[in-house]
């Protein structure tokens, strides 16, 4: 797992050993969610445990605020 963002209590991570589509997890505060970088309504929480709705929403919005970079970040790893 390489981290490649933090915001606020969370960390943006990668997995080494991953799989398509382009994702990341970010951890913290209590939970987790696994937002995808591709698609139309990218970026998007496609799973998540322990965090609300509001949570979700300030993740996806950070998450999009860093869309270029982290989706540069997971090409590097998996091509």
């Amino acid at each position: 797992m390489v981290v490649v963002h933090r915001f606020g209590p969370y960390r943006v991570s990668i997995y080494s050993n991953d799989h398509a589509p382009a994702h990341v997890h970010v951890i913290g505060n209590g939970g987790e969610a696994k937002v995808v970088l591709v698609g139309e309504d990218a970026p998007r929480v496609i799973r998540h445990r322990g965090l609300g709705p509001a949570e979700r929403r300030s993740i996806v919005t950070e998450v999009a605020a860093e869309l270029p970079k982290l989706l540069s970040r997971w090409l590097e790893r998996h091509g």
